[in-house]
């Protein structure tokens, strides 16, 4: 499989994983409103919220690890082509990077 293969499927996990993440938060934030607010929710609703906030999460790791496996697939096949440049961390600072043109790690990444 070629570097393109990898880099398509670490796009669309990074998207899922966006997407999953959402859907957490989301449960914790019905949570936080339930809390501060007295609610006192629907036991069967709040189970069954608990539930798919739980089945996420363990999702969550899954596609943490694809992402693993296709970062280091890309590690190895990548003919990197390193460029610097600069990262903005806030309106008065930046920070000095070095990442890969091609699949876009950095160069701590690549040489951990």
């Amino acid at each position: 499989m070629d570097i393109n293969f990898f880099l398509f499927f670490r796009k669309k996990y990074n998207l899922m994983l966006s997407s999953i993440n959402f859907i957490i938060d989301s449960y914790d934030e019905i949570k936080d409103y339930q809390l501060r607010n007295n609610i006192e929710g629907d036991s069967v609703i709040f189970t069954k919220d608990q539930t798919i906030k739980r089945n996420c999460i363990m999702e969550k790791i899954q596609i943490l690890n694809l992402i693993d496996i296709c970062n280091s697939h890309i590690k190895n096949i990548c003919n990197h082509e390193f460029i610097d440049d600069n990262i903005d961390i806030d309106l008065d600072n930046s920070q000095a990077i070095t990442y890969c043109r091609i699949c876009e790690l950095t160069e701590d990444e690549i040489f951990k």
